[in-house]
């Protein structure tokens, strides 16, 4: 075996090596993520949805989300209404 073909292996090796590890990574950051998420109670209000595009709040209007309680973690929904 050529040593330019042996050093494609081992990169090639080490490549798929850092994929994985990197996968692992991101699936236990987004597992921490999700358990340490706040978890906040609160009342959907029409000044909370008045913020939203006009379908996604005509949706929450007809399947009676107003007045429900919704668990949210605040910054998710602060993102959400800066978006519109």
């Amino acid at each position: 075996m050529k040593f330019s073909h042996l050093m494609i292996l081992i990169m090639s090796i080490n490549l798929l090596n850092s994929c994985a590890s990197t996968q692992s990574i991101f699936k236990k950051e987004v597992a921490q993520r999700f358990t340490e998420a706040p978890q906040v109670t609160r009342i959907i209000t029409q000044k909370d949805i008045d913020l939203l595009p006009k379908p996604v709040a005509n949706y929450l209007e007809n399947c009676a989300w107003l007045g429900k309680e919704w668990n949210f973690a605040p910054l998710l929904w602060r993102s959400c209404l800066a978006l519109s």
